[in-house]
């Protein structure tokens, strides 16, 4: 399988292919990370693993890192893509509360989440985070209310 030498580089690369995966709803095609494997379990082509995948990826530097807001809020939309939104939502929520979500992604998962709580002012709250942050990047499209999970 394909490796970098150093484990840090190693590590940061299938994170940035789970982020790819978790934040394309899992139909990254099988071929674009099929080389990328995570304690020896190849990536199938499948959503579901797909998504399962990342989340597995995410879950160790989450326990590693429990402290770490940028790995919290990953893990957090990878529970939420994989259908566990009260776990998700608590943690976005937490990281809200401490003003520690810096991307525009994790608002959008939370304006979701909240809107599937029927909390529709909390929703608006999370929906103007995420454009100030998306705002940065030169791209609504994040917060779109469609395009969110």
């Amino acid at each position: 399988k394909f490796r970098f030498d150093d484990p840090e580089l190693d590590a940061r690369a299938l994170r940035v292919a789970a982020t790819a995966v978790v934040r394309s709803s899992g139909t990254i095609s099988r071929g674009a990370f099929s080389r990328l494997s995570v304690n020896g379990h190849e990536r199938s082509g499948e959503r579901n693993d797909q998504i399962a995948w990342a989340k597995e990826i995410f879950v160790g530097a989450y326990k590693l890192k429990l402290d770490d807001p940028s790995v919290s809020s990953l893990y957090a939309e990878a529970l939420a893509a994989e259908g566990k939104p009260d776990e998700a939502r608590k943690i976005l929520e937490d990281l809200s509360q401490r003003d520690l979500i810096a991307d525009s992604y994790s608002w959008a998962t939370l304006a979701a989440l909240r809107n599937r709580a029927g909390d529709a002012a909390g929703r608006e709250a999370a929906i103007a985070k995420c454009r100030a942050s998306a705002k940065r990047l030169q791209s609504n499209n994040i917060c779109v209310a469609g395009s969110m999970r």
